[in-house]
């Protein structure tokens, strides 16, 4: 475990040399400025952000990294970003075109609502766009490293994704980090998914128990596109995943899956949304929560179906496990339909484990521990059953295992 470090107060958050405003004299920079100069630190009086205490990040004494260099664990990564520094361009990119940083904003209208992310269109730390050719069928999945390092340093990075025509490619995101206390990561993805193309954005979050994570995925859709996200939040401090979805032509699909495991005081928190703009498109969310400790979790999620938007088939579901009698969750699955002819429908549970199966297990010899390793394995297990990118779900399981064996041995 890293070394702890005491946080120093600041006066103001986005002052100071942790977020230099690069003077670009662009439209869309001076848009940001502006957008940023208008909004205060989010507080849980705002609705966006009512389950979620954020004012820790405040009192943080940030600074930013000089630039890093490439280490040797780097070469198993396409791209690595340490601590908001682009380190490391693997050849397997080669097949890509990478364009330059200063294309790629495409979320300005947002900024207005969005503090964190005004703030990194402001202060960006280093950013990357993805094109991913018309055609191209990349068996491989991308890997993206996103690590911390050092004390108090926070990191912005920024990435666009393009899939052309009738492409497809996966990416894999790994947060971690290396003797990282009290960071912050600040990441935006632009993903833009053009007609018949396919792909996904799988998320492997495990920034360090002292580091604070901020994620935002904004993406739009084509006709005839599928998309999915998959999330796993295993440790962090705090960890706040916003995924917006724009379903943007007829017979699009939307796929996200979520596990989020907070142990000690962390917290976890998923806001989702999906926009059903046109007729004929399935959207399906499942997420499940499994909360230890002093923990807290935090489920948003949102689907609109437009107006003219018929023939919609949007699912969501959130599932949660108390292990403990002082963890807690807030979730709020929402539906807002204007069309008639849907087939909609969300639902939420929190409870304990069920005494029976439980009792069952014990009754066959099985240790208590291990019973409820078993149950709460086979009840997260379902959600990897439904992620389809098989390198990230095998990953996924080996990451779950060795989870379930630090909290047999604690």
């Amino acid at each position: 475990m890293a070394e702890t470090v005491t946080p120093k107060k600041k006066a103001a958050f986005h002052e100071g040399g942790a977020f230099q405003f690069a003077e670009t004299g662009s439209e869309w920079h001076n848009q940001a400025q502006q957008a940023l100069a208008s909004l205060s630190f989010p507080s849980s009086r705002e609705e966006y952000w009512k389950y979620s205490r954020v004012s820790k990040i405040k009192q943080l004494e940030l600074e930013r990294s000089d630039q890093e260099k490439a280490t040797q664990e780097d070469v198993a990564f396409d791209l690595v970003f340490r601590n908001g520094s682009l380190v490391h361009n693997g050849l397997t990119l080669s097949e890509l075109e990478v364009e330059e940083h200063n294309q790629i904003w495409q979320s300005i209208g947002q900024l207005e609502d969005h503090y964190f992310l005004a703030l990194n269109a402001v202060a960006m730390t280093a950013g990357i766009s993805i094109k991913v050719p018309a055609g191209l069928q990349l068996a491989h999945a991308i890997k993206i490293k996103v690590e911390s390092s050092g004390q108090q340093k926070v990191a912005q990075p920024r990435i666009s994704i393009l899939w052309e025509k009738g492409s497809h490619a996966d990416f894999v995101f790994e947060y971690s980090q290396n003797n990282g206390a009290l960071c912050l990561t600040n990441l935006v993805v632009d993903g833009e998914m053009k007609a018949n193309a396919s792909g996904s954005v799988n998320q492997l979050q495990q920034p360090g128990e002292q580091n604070y994570l901020i994620t935002q995925i904004d993406a739009t859709q084509e006709r005839d596109s599928r998309l999915e996200m998959n999330t796993l939040s295993i440790n962090g401090t705090f960890i706040r995943n916003n995924i917006n979805v724009l379903s943007g032509g007829e017979n699009c699909e939307t796929v996200m899956n979520g596990i989020y495991l907070p142990k000690g005081e962390e917290h976890m928190d998923n806001h989702t949304f999906v926009d059903h703009a046109y007729p004929h498109c399935r959207s399906e969310e499942n997420y499940k929560g499994v909360l230890n400790d002093r923990s807290s979790g935090v489920f948003n999620g949102k689907v609109m179906v437009r107006q003219d938007a018929q023939k919609i088939e949007a699912f969501q579901s959130n599932q949660n496990i108390l292990l403990s009698d002082d963890a807690g969750v807030n979730s709020k699955p929402e539906l807002e339909i204007y069309a008639d002819d849907v087939r909609c429908s969300h639902g939420s549970t929190t409870g304990q484990l069920d005494e029976e199966p439980l009792f069952y297990l014990q009754s066959r010899g099985i240790p208590a521990d291990k019973a409820k390793q078993l149950l709460v394995e086979a009840f997260v297990y379902e959600v990897i059953g439904r992620m389809s990118v098989g390198d990230f779900k095998a990953q996924v399981q080996e990451v779950l295992e060795k989870r379930q064996e630090e909290e047999l041995n604690r």
